[in-house]
């Protein structure tokens, strides 16, 4: 059985929605799903956090949520920096608003196998998965089944050492670097 079937109706329903903004930001035209104007985000709100610029830090974390509203690393930033802040109520939002993200990937699947992956829209969001179930990543595969495409990961659990496979359903970003790559424009 899967943890998300012993979720309260209302977990599950943030989760379902935040599953469908992913999937909506997917089909939009800004969907970047390398993130590269979200890691230079990143980087910079993260320079500024060491500089205890934590205002200019926010600045820059907003302006990336503006075009970027689904990414997890960008909300696990601003949560900390809130925190940092003092402002726990904010920091408190925003870390909701990044588990439930989680919630929705968690929600697509268990990704044990081909079948029950895991439906991602970015490598990032893979990253924070294995991060947040407490697992580390010791090698990764990029395997094809069933007219689908998927990142094979095996990962480790960092408090047991009990290893294991997740799948991850990388459809979407495969279709968008296809037709990156094939219409001859860039993103």
């Amino acid at each position: 059985m899967r943890a998300q079937e012993n979720w309260p109706a209302e977990r599950k329903e943030r989760a379902k929605k935040a599953g469908e903004e992913r999937m909506a930001y997917a089909a939009s035209k800004d969907y970047d799903p390398y993130g590269s104007g979200n890691r230079d985000a990143e980087r910079k709100a993260n320079e500024l956090l060491e500089k205890k610029d934590i205002d200019g830090a926010l600045k820059v974390i907003d302006a990336a949520l503006e075009k970027y509203k689904c990414d997890i690393d960008l909300w696990m930033l601003k949560a900390a920096a809130l925190r940092e802040k003092g402002d726990i109520q904010k920091a408190d939002e925003a870390r909701l608003r990044w588990n439930t993200l989680a919630d929705s990937i968690l929600l697509s699947g268990d990704g044990l196998s081909f079948d029950t992956a895991f439906k991602v829209i970015s490598s990032s969001e893979q990253h924070v998965l294995v991060s947040v179930m407490g697992l580390t990543l010791e090698e990764q595969w990029l395997v094809a089944n069933k007219s689908s495409m998927f990142d094979q990961r095996f990962v480790k659990d960092a408090r047991t050492g009990r290893q294991m496979t997740l799948y991850f359903n990388i459809d979407i970003q495969w279709a968008h670097l296809q037709k990156t790559l094939f219409s001859g424009t860039k993103k």
